[in-house]
C-alpha cells in the first residue's frame, strides 16, 4: 500500500508542475478530504469501496464539466485525473485509518 501511495504522489507532482494556476493544485487536497468523507459515509465492504470510487469519479467529472461551461473557468482532463488521484488517496487513507 505504501508503494501505491508513493506512485500516486509522484504522479500528482508530475501533474501539478504542469498546471499554470497554483490555485488548481489545492483541488488535490480537497478531493483527498472528500475521499476520506466518502469512505466514512459508504462503509467498509468491497461493494461500498467500488461505489465510493464511482461516486468520486462522477463528482470529479461533473466539477470539471461545470468549469468547462463557465466563461471565466477552464475545464481540463488533467484536472479530472488530479482530482481522482487525490480522492483515491483520500479513500485509501480513510480505509487505513478507520479499518485499523
Amino acid at each position: 500500500m505504501f508503494f501505491l501511495f508513493i506512485n500516486f504522489s509522484f504522479f500528482n507532482s508530475f501533474l501539478t508542475t504542469r498546471i499554470e494556476k497554483p490555485a488548481e493544485r489545492i483541488h488535490f487536497l480537497e478531493y483527498g478530504i472528500l475521499g476520506v468523507l466518502i469512505f466514512k459515509a459508504t462503509g467498509k465492504g468491497t461493494k461500498q469501496n467500488i461505489f465510493a470510487i464511482i461516486l468520486l469519479v462522477i463528482i470529479a467529472v461533473i466539477d470539471e464539466l461545470i468549469q468547462y461551461v463557465l466563461p471565466n473557468r477552464v475545464g481540463d482532463i488533467r484536472d479530472i485525473v488530479m482530482n481522482i488521484t487525490g480522492g483515491t488517496i483520500g479513500l485509501w487513507l480513510g480505509k487505513s485509518w478507520y479499518q485499523s
